[in-house]
């Protein structure tokens, strides 16, 4: 990879971690659950889990390491950091890239190191779960698959944090949008509800609750009305028009729909639909 294509991947990472908004946050059970439980299965005194910003790795959650962040041309990680693979060193003090290195010579003179990549569900390396000891050490296949479980259970929990936070900013959009006539419903690219406000409620009678499908089915059309579908109000008598737009291009494309009140039952029979010139 030349120095262009090399720069150009890098933007490409770094756009897809700060979609998480996870850098200098504080510290979350979800991520300290991690370590602390790899630290126990493996026994092992020293965990850390850190997302590789444009120059340092910064520590989300750790074990028995105090600094928040390290220069990322001082993480161990660094010479093999866009390889997807595990890095295993049995005696950083025997290894000729990090016998120097300041935390092996002194301070916690580490001596092994197990490091896992941290994938986003596009493959894109956010970030290293690793493992440290004071003691030399060989890591057997058994280690470094529960490590890459450990991973994956953080990509999951990346994943749900990031869900939750869109659901509650779409959600705290919506409340400042509630004196609006027209109704409105935001459905993310799993085809989730994240949120609506109370006009689209009362114009459909559909609760529209954050976290459920959204499905078209669950409508009922009443009627099109110059190639217009209209919909009728779940029990009650009320009809309304649904629009899509698109706020999100692509894979992480959110859609709002936008409900329009149409015309009122006045009668039962099927015969007495509301046209447009009767309104």
């Amino acid at each position: 990879m030349n120095a262009k294509d090399s720069q150009t991947a890098e933007a490409t990472r770094l756009e897809h971690l700060y979609r998480y908004g996870i850098l200098d946050t504080p510290a979350e059970e979800a991520f300290d659950s991690i370590v602390e439980d790899l630290g126990v299965i493996l026994n092992i005194p020293l965990v850390l889990l850190g997302f590789t910003d444009q120059d340092r790795q910064w520590f989300k959650a750790s074990l028995h390491f105090e600094a928040p962040e390290i220069p990322r041309s001082e993480a161990f990680c660094t010479s093999t950091f866009h390889e997807a693979k595990p890095l295993l060193i049995e005696d950083l003090s025997q290894h000729s890239l990090f016998q120097k290195h300041a935390m092996v010579r002194q301070g916690p003179r580490l001596r092994a190191y197990a490091g896992v990549p941290l994938l986003d569900p596009s493959g894109q390396r956010l970030g290293t779960l690793c493992v440290l000891d004071d003691q030399p050490r060989t890591f057997s296949a058994w280690d470094v698959q529960v490590m890459q479980r450990f991973s994956q259970r953080t990509t999951l929990a990346l994943e749900q944090r990031l869900q939750t936070h869109t659901q509650q900013s779409w959600h705290h959009r919506l409340l400042m949008l509630e004196a609006a006539q027209e109704g409105m419903v935001i459905v993310g690219a799993q085809g989730l509800i994240l949120g609506s406000n109370q006009a689209a409620t009362e114009l459909s009678g559909l609760p529209w609750q954050p976290g459920t499908p959204f499905r078209f089915s669950d409508l009922r059309v009443e009627e099109q009305v110059e190639g217009i579908a209209v919909y009728a109000q779940q029990g009650g008598p009320g009809y309304f028009t649904l629009q899509q737009k698109t706020l999100v291009e692509g894979a992480e494309g959110v859609q709002m729909l936008l409900l329009k009140p149409y015309g009122i039952r006045l009668y039962r029979p099927q015969t007495d639909f509301p046209r447009k010139n009767r309104l």
